[in-house]
Formats: structure tokens, sequence, C-alpha cells
């Protein structure tokens, strides 16, 4: 028999907030229901879950968003 090791959860937090159990933690994870695999991003008790064909949509979707020129400029100021 082979085993493998698989990340299946990453935990985004501020350096002194626990990462299992801190306040504000975002949980990245993914999971699945025998209809292939999701993501779901979960922050205090919120769920939110992306399917994985979803998710280059999304990252093209916040590219867009982030390089606004209105956005640069606010962050000079």
């Amino acid at each position: 028999m082979t085993y493998l090791t698989t990340i299946t959860e990453v935990a985004i937090h501020p350096h002194n907030v626990n990462p299992i159990y801190g306040d504000g933690v975002l949980h990245v994870n993914l999971a699945d229901e025998a209809g292939g695999v999701f993501i779901t991003l979960t922050q205090e008790g919120q769920m939110i879950r992306i399917d994985a064909e979803e998710l280059p949509l999304i990252q093209d979707a916040i590219a867009t968003l982030m390089r606004q020129p209105s956005l640069q400029i606010a962050a000079q100021l």
C-alpha cells in the first residue's frame, strides 16, 4: 500500500492569533461531497463554497477590481 500526504486546509491569520480557533482566522479548505472538488472559505462561522471551475473567474474578477486606477491613487494618499 502506498501512502500520500495531501494538504486540505490552510489557515490565514495575523501572526499573534491562534490559527485553529482565533478570531478572524480565514480557513481555506478543499472539500468533496461526491460531486467533485470545491473550495470553502470559512471565517467566524460563515462559509462560502466555490466550485473549483469558478476559481479562475473569481481570481480574474479580483485582479480587475484591484487594477482600477482610482484604487492606485487612493493607496498613494
